[in-house]
């Protein structure tokens, strides 16, 4: 099966959260990171974001 990876605007839309809370949180090593496929193409794993907003929730 494939995993269906999505644009740094359908994360923003999930998470409810700008790009900079984004990729700082990135850099922190607290959120999913970015799969690139060059230049300025970037997506995420949709599976890892939602794993994310369940480990929210339960904070």
């Amino acid at each position: 099966m494939t995993e269906r990876l999505i644009t740094l605007k359908e994360v923003q839309e999930m998470i409810g959260f700008k790009k900079d809370y984004i990729y700082r949180n990135i850099k922190k090593g607290t959120f999913p990171k970015q799969i690139s496929f060059g230049g300025r193409a970037v997506r995420w794993r949709l599976s890892d974001v939602q794993k994310w907003v369940e480990r929210q929730t339960q904070i």
